[in-house]
C-alpha cells in the first residue's frame, strides 16, 4: 500500500521542529509495512529526493507555494492513503484526494498568524484555518497534545 504525507516542513528543513519529529517517527514505523512517501518543501541545498530511514522524502516548492506543489504532486503519484499533516494552513486534502486520509493536527495558530505573517497572508492564513471544520468535517483526525 502506497501512503502519501503531506507537510510543509520535512525531517532535514532548517526550520523543522516537533511536529516533524512527530511525523518522522510515525513515517517510520509505517515504513516497515508501507511504502511511504513525503512530500515537503524544498529549502535551498537540500535534494528534491532521497530516502530518509525507509521514508521517500520528496521536497516540491517553497514556504508557501508548497500548498499546490504537493496537491499536484499527489495528482502525479497517486497514493492508497493520504496523510495531511496540519500545522498552520491545511493542505485541503478533502476537495482532491478521494482516497481515504487520516488529518493529523498539532495546534491552531488563530491569532499568532497577525504575529508572524504580514496583513494579507495573516488573513488568508486565519481563513484557512477557520475552515478546517466544514472542509475536513468527513475526515478522520489524530490530535497531537
Amino acid at each position: 500500500m502506497d501512503v502519501l504525507i503531506l507537510n510543509w516542513r520535512g525531517p532535514d528543513d532548517p526550520l523543522a521542529g516537533g511536529s516533524e519529529t512527530y511525523l518522522m517517527e510515525v513515517a517510520k514505523r509505517l515504513s516497515s509495512k508501507y511504502r511511504i512517501t513525503l512530500v515537503c518543501r524544498r529549502p535551498k541545498g537540500l535534494p528534491k529526493e532521497e530516502v530518509v530511514d525507509g521514508v521517500r522524502v520528496v521536497r516540491v516548492g517553497g514556504q508557501y507555494t508548497v500548498y499546490l506543489r504537493a496537491a499536484l504532486e499527489y495528482m502525479k503519484r497517486g497514493a492508497d492513503f493520504v496523510i495531511d499533516n496540519i500545522n498552520g494552513i491545511p493542505f485541503f486534502t478533502p476537495l482532491y484526494v478521494r482516497k481515504p486520509k487520516l488529518a493529523i493536527i498539532h495546534h491552531l495558530a488563530r491569532e499568532i498568524f497577525f504575529l508572524e505573517l504580514p496583513y494579507p497572508l495573516a488573513v488568508v492564513g486565519w481563513l484557512a484555518e477557520n475552515s478546517i471544520p466544514f472542509i475536513y468535517r468527513k475526515v478522520k483526525f489524530g490530535v497531537v497534545s
